[in-house]
């Protein structure tokens, strides 16, 4: 089993990060690894979407499934056939007058080793630049808010 944890903070309120990641429609204007993304369903606090993304040379799209908690989660479940589970789970925590921490934890289950090999720097590598650009989607959306400083 392959895990993978980041978090980053970012000065724009919980609610501005969670609906960068909840919005997987428009995961390819800003997901380099993204290349198509289409919601299909909503039920409640939870969605049914697909993606095809490239991991490291290898494309495929495959279903995934959110369950969203607006601005403290979201958890995503992807249902692939090369690997047994892949699951990511987003915290949004609030951090000072108007920061967020973001959070990333993914566990991947390749199935045999011989595919962790092969796919595991891929994933990480996916999970980093994730991470990296919904930090980056959040602030381009929300606007950079100053962190304040002692004495202002």
């Amino acid at each position: 089993m392959r895990r993978f944890r980041k978090a980053v903070y970012v000065n724009v309120s919980c609610d501005d990060a969670f609906e960068v990641v909840a919005g997987i429609e428009v995961y390819p204007d800003f997901i380099d690894s993204c290349r198509a993304a289409r919601l299909m369903a909503e039920h409640d606090n939870e969605l049914h979407g697909e993606l095809t993304m490239n991991f490291g040379g290898f494309e495929d799209s495959f279903p995934v499934r959110l369950r969203v908690d607006p601005a403290v989660s979201v958890n995503m479940q992807f249902r692939t056939g090369y690997l047994r589970r892949l699951e990511a789970d987003w915290r949004f925590h609030a951090s000072g007058p108007a920061g967020c921490e973001i959070e990333l934890y993914a566990e991947c289950d390749f199935g045999s080793r011989a595919k962790e090999l092969l796919l595991g720097g891929a994933i990480d590598r996916t999970c980093l630049s994730l991470i990296e650009a919904v930090a980056a989607e959040a602030v381009r959306r929300g606007g950079a808010r100053p962190r304040p400083t002692d004495g202002d």
